[in-house]
């Protein structure tokens, strides 16, 4: 059985009428041997580790998006605080002269 077909199998991206048919070949494949059930496990072990693999990926993104949101906040509250330092300085300047 091809890779692809046991993948959109596993996946559910078929259309119904491709999910009848990959349904009823892989149940007719698996019943020709026994062989076949150790493939259909083992290829299943392979997409679950593809689609974890491709998680970590997409959680690696999402947490180094929310760092950098986090270091722009800290960046625009430490120009609050100088620009804050800087008024209250220009404004402390002509009363010492």
């Amino acid at each position: 059985m091809k890779r692809e077909t046991l993948h959109s199998f596993f996946d559910g991206t078929a259309t119904s009428e491709e999910v009848r048919e990959e349904v009823r070949s892989v149940k007719e494949w698996l019943a020709e041997s026994e062989e076949h059930m150790k493939e259909l496990i083992s290829e299943r072990a392979f997409f679950d580790a593809l689609i974890l693999s491709e998680n970590k990926e997409e959680t690696s993104i999402l947490r180094a998006e929310k760092q950098r949101r986090v270091y722009r906040r800290i960046g625009v509250e430490l120009l609050k605080i100088a620009a804050v330092a800087a008024v209250i300085a220009s404004g402390t300047l002509p009363l010492k002269n």
